[in-house]
């Protein structure tokens, strides 16, 4: 990911995907640390795993919830307006 401007933690960075069956974080930030441009490059100091990081929300479920809310908060103003004023 580049720049996607997308969710967290991929939101306005460059992020490399490396899987491996053991960890290798330390590894892998300690290299880059040694062969990188460093002026050219900022470092995150933590290291996201996989396994640790939620699964985003599709857009449609998101937008499935916000309209189901949007109704049911509708109702729920609608009934307390006609529980305090109403008939």
């Amino acid at each position: 990911y580049y720049l996607t401007g997308g969710y967290y933690p991929y939101c306005d960075a460059c992020v490399y995907s490396l899987f491996s069956d053991r960890e290798i974080g330390d590894e892998v930030m300690s290299f880059l640390r040694d062969h990188a441009d460093t002026t050219r490059w900022r470092f995150s100091e933590t290291v996201l795993i996989a396994e640790n990081i939620p699964a985003p929300v599709g857009p449609r479920r998101t937008k499935a919830v916000l309209v189901w809310g949007s109704f049911f908060a509708v109702v729920a103003i609608y009934m307390a307006w006609h529980h305090q004023f109403g008939a």
